[in-house]
């Protein structure tokens, strides 16, 4: 099954077993490489693959998910076009303010949308903090910005 054996091709661990789920930088290699031969994402950035990844999995990517990922005939449509322009955008915003490029707390994301000369509220925020932990996640602030 060539689902499974590229799973277990990208999803290895440090210790050379299958992990049960591959990590954001995996799932990165495996579409910089694929994207060499796959017309529909040729030339894809890495940024672009790492943005994708967080706003659809964030903690890492279980056979059974990506599996059904890779069956699907929009699996592509984030890391080229339009989609992919707007992803690049948010990633690049979300890392600007992100605490150590992981997620966003309150201060931040007021920081942000005063440069961008955005009113908002620490109501806002808590609307978008899905979790209640105090962090935007990058998912989280993907639902501020309303583009996918």
């Amino acid at each position: 099954m060539v689902i499974k054996a590229v799973y277990e091709k990208y999803g290895r661990a440090h210790d050379g077993s299958v992990a049960s789920k591959m990590s954001r930088e995996q799932f990165t290699t495996m579409i910089i490489d694929l994207s060499k031969h796959v017309p529909e994402i040729k030339g894809v950035e890495k940024q672009e693959v790492e943005a994708a990844f967080t706003l659809f999995v964030n903690d890492g990517l279980s056979f059974a998910n990506f599996s059904y990922w890779w069956r699907s005939s929009h699996k592509f449509d984030y890391f080229a076009g339009e989609k992919a322009v707007l992803l690049r955008k948010a990633w690049s915003l979300y890392k600007k303010y992100a605490l150590r490029h992981s997620q966003m707390d309150l201060e931040s994301f007021m920081k942000m949308l005063d440069d961008l000369n955005i009113k908002g509220s620490e109501e806002d925020f808590d609307k978008l903090d899905v979790d209640d932990n105090g962090l935007l996640n990058f998912k989280e602030f993907s639902s501020w910005l309303k583009w996918f």
